[in-house]
């Protein structure tokens, strides 16, 4: 059998490359892309999933917690006359 066209050679997923992706993508969450505030749950959760997926949350050793209470902040809404500090 010959070689098999370039349409049909096997693809490989570049997982480090969207692994950095995905951690650069969640470091810039809190302050950057304030401008999609609605959206930076979703995308937050995206990232964090898909580095599941590539099996890299090793990559947020240092920042879970960190990333969780930026969550809680996010999602909790202040009583009345308490401030919010991010």
């Amino acid at each position: 059998m010959a070689d098999a066209p370039a349409a049909e050679q096997r693809l490989e997923l570049a997982s480090n490359r969207h692994a950095k992706f995905l951690q650069r993508t969640l470091h810039v969450l809190p302050s950057a892309l304030s401008s999609f505030d609605t959206q930076r749950i979703t995308i937050s959760y995206f990232a964090i999933s898909g580095l599941d997926v590539l099996d890299r949350l090793d990559l947020l050793e240092g920042r879970r917690q960190e990333i969780v209470d930026w969550l809680y902040l996010s999602l909790i809404c202040p009583g009345e006359g308490e401030e919010v500090s991010q």
